[in-house]
């Protein structure tokens, strides 16, 4: 078990969707792909550069149109070519 997976309080599943991100403080949304899901958190890659402490709307296309979920960046890594992001949910619209 990873110190990550150690830490969580929720197990994360396997979840693939399309997403659209945007920074909080932004109406600039940008493509990204849900890698997994919990209660708690999800993660996810995109091409926005975020950064830990960023707070997000996070539209995830297969729940709902109109659904939202604000989250705060909790973990940030990249491959060079997109950045794995994790977030921790605030809440859900």
């Amino acid at each position: 078990m990873t110190q990550a997976n150690e830490r969580r309080n929720n197990d994360r599943l396997s979840f693939c969707s399309a997403l659209q991100i945007r920074r909080a403080d932004s109406a600039e949304r940008a493509a990204a792909d849900a890698c997994d899901l919990s209660v708690s958190g999800m993660s996810f890659r995109t091409q926005l550069p975020l950064v830990i402490g960023d707070e997000v709307r996070i539209h995830i296309s297969k729940v709902a149109e109109h659904a939202s979920i604000a989250a705060r960046v909790r973990h940030v890594a990249t491959d060079g070519r997109a950045y794995l992001v994790g977030v921790e949910h605030a809440s859900i619209d």
